[in-house]
């Protein structure tokens, strides 16, 4: 899980609403292709940890430019030689997709993997 949550100067709204939210929980889900140097990851949306607790519906969300729940591939390779490449794990995906966040201006803190 990540606990994404926006700075200040940004805001993140109920997806279609005008109604201000402070952070969001990500459950992430994460595919490994063939060609062993990229993962893809995709996030799952929720309001808080008791909704993800308790079943409820994942949320969309309208925030700051560039982000997106929609899955993203990230590269893992250092070079040519695959010995050089990330491992393809659960912890490797949560360090990417936070790596993305903060990069996006989010504050993303990993739990529970």
């Amino acid at each position: 899980m990540i606990t994404i949550t926006t700075p200040n100067t940004e805001k993140l709204y109920f997806g279609g609403t005008e109604t201000e939210i402070s952070s969001v929980l990500a459950r992430l889900e994460f595919g490994a292709p063939q060609d062993g140097k990229t993962l893809q990851v995709s996030m799952y949306l929720y309001g808080s940890q008791s909704d993800y607790d308790n079943g409820n519906s994942t949320i969309k969300v309208d925030g700051v430019e560039g982000f997106t729940a929609d899955a993203q591939s990230y590269d893992l390779s250092n070079g040519d030689d695959p010995e050089t490449w990330k491992d393809k794990t659960l912890t490797v995906a949560h360090d990417e997709v936070k790596s993305w966040l903060d990069g996006l201006g989010y504050l993303a803190t990993i739990s529970g993997i």
